[in-house]
């Protein structure tokens, strides 16, 4: 099994404090050594025991050179990790990456005892001798309150929903890789608007981590702007795209030109997305 020596690098992120690491955070393992060939990145993985599995996950690992690579993971539970050997697999041959420990820390803010605070206090403190204008007054801040926690969980069960969903399109093969592949195919057949429509939105969805089929436009725009501040420079061309699909799908008379610079501003937008991911990768 081959053996190689890893640097550990944490990405900057707004808001984050810089090389701390801290649950769903991604950080890169930048290693060099020699390491079997047949190894397929495409599938990589970290070879844990099942109680452990779900703990790392591998979002994208390459090699750099014949004698480097990177391996971009997060782990999702808060603690301190010591590996005696961590083994990076492809499900058939193993790297060794060498003695590895992280310390993760919860993005959650504890109390000064370190309890998470109680919910509510007393119910009801209210007394009889109470003018009776108190006693509305504090059964209707009590009904807002309770009507405000109900629509907050709702939200917050909508957006678990919507979270897992994106789940359903992950795949071993990246996102740009996908989207050129279906594009070529879709030459073959002149560019179908609506099915090129539905290539944007798989990659946008994958790129961004964005519920594109499960949200309309201007939910999906205000989704962006909220849930992934980071990509706010990329939403103007995102709107751009949306809304030239949604015009152009009621549109009879396009002509075959007009589908074809459409495929070319899809690529552009792709390449150059990928360009950038690559260099905020190797940061």
């Amino acid at each position: 099994m081959a053996a190689v020596r890893c640097k550990t690098e944490i990405p900057a992120v707004e808001g984050l404090e810089a090389n701390q690491m801290s649950v769903g955070r991604h950080m890169i393992l930048n290693c060099e050594g020699e390491f079997t060939k047949a190894f397929d990145f495409s599938k990589a993985f970290i070879k844990m025991d099942e109680n452990s599995k779900n703990t790392v996950r591998v979002f994208k690992a390459e090699a750099r050179t014949p004698d480097s690579f990177d391996v971009n993971l997060t782990l999702y539970a808060a603690g301190q990790y010591q590996f005696p050997d961590l083994l990076l697999s492809d499900g058939t041959n193993e790297i060794s990456l060498g003695r590895q420990q992280f310390q993760v820390k919860t993005v959650l803010e504890k109390t000064e005892d370190g309890k998470p605070p109680p919910p509510f206090g007393p119910v009801l403190p209210l007394t009889l001798a109470w003018p009776p204008i108190y006693a509305i007054l504090f059964f209707a801040v009590l009904a807002s309150g309770l009507v405000f926690l109900i629509l907050s969980l709702r939200r917050r069960s909508r957006l678990k929903r919507l979270i897992d969903r994106l789940k359903t399109h992950d795949s071993s093969i990246d996102a740009d890789v996908q989207f050129y592949r279906t594009m070529r195919l879709l030459e073959k057949s002149g560019y179908p608007v609506s099915e090129m429509e539905e290539a944007f939105r798989l990659y946008a969805l994958r790129i961004f981590q964005l519920p594109l089929f499960d949200l309309n436009n201007r939910q999906s725009l205000n989704f962006l702007k909220k849930r992934r501040p980071q990509f706010k420079k990329h939403r103007a061309s995102l709107q751009k795209f949306l809304g030239d699909f949604e015009v152009l799908s009621k549109k009879n008379d396009l002509t075959a030109d007009d589908k074809l610079q459409l495929a070319k501003r899809l690529y552009r937008f792709v390449d150059k997305m990928t360009v950038e991911i690559s260099q905020q990768v190797r940061r």
